[in-house]
Formats: structure tokens, C-alpha cells, sequence
């Protein structure tokens, strides 16, 4: 009985050892070292160039990353609108969601 209680005690001795060692080199904290994505290997100006390539041979059609972007920003905004309209998020989380889509620093 008396062996059973050491035994007791050294396990439990041992699993806090080791979970104040996985702790202590952050494992289950969710912080993960980031990934490695590189320098901006292509330049903003690039993708545009490339997005305008794309569309044109998809759809034979030639349009420019801004109009693009434009009419996407629209879409987005009408599916936040009506989000909130069916009660999915509240109004004020919509116009905030709008309003950072609006103000983005390439709007400015």
C-alpha cells in the first residue's frame, strides 16, 4: 500500500516535471515560430501585371487590377449587408467590416 502511494507520488512528480518543460518551450501555447514565406519576392506591381494577364486570357477581356478590386470591394460589401440583415453578424460589425474595406490605405 504504501509502495503504491510512492508510485503515486513519483508519477505525479514526473508529469509535472515534464508538462513545465513542454510549457516552458511553448509547446500548447499556440505559438508556433512563423513560417519562413521569404522576402516579397514579386513586387506589387508584378502581380498586378500578372492578375491583368490572367483575366485577359480567361476571359479575353483586358481589365486593370484597380477595377477589379473595385467591383469585388462591392460584391464583399453587398454580402456583409446582407449578413447583417439576416441577423449572421450585428450592424455595427458590418459597417466596421465596410468601413476598413472602404479605407483601405491603397484608397486613400
Amino acid at each position: 500500500m504504501k509502495t503504491a502511494k510512492v508510485l503515486v507520488m513519483l508519477l505525479a512528480v514526473a508529469f509535472l516535471l515534464s508538462s513545465q518543460a513542454a510549457v516552458a518551450k511553448g509547446w500548447g501555447t499556440g505559438n508556433r515560430p512563423p513560417r519562413d514565406r521569404g522576402p516579397g519576392i514579386i513586387s506589387e506591381e508584378v502581380k498586378d501585371k500578372l492578375f491583368t494577364e490572367v483575366i485577359f486570357e480567361l476571359t479575353g477581356k483586358e481589365i486593370d487590377h484597380e477595377t477589379f478590386r473595385d467591383a469585388m470591394d462591392q460584391k464583399i460589401i453587398a454580402e456583409i449587408q446582407a449578413a447583417a440583415d439576416n441577423g449572421t453578424i450585428t450592424q455595427e460589425r458590418a459597417e466596421m467590416i465596410m468601413k476598413r474595406i472602404q479605407n483601405r490605405p491603397s484608397r486613400r
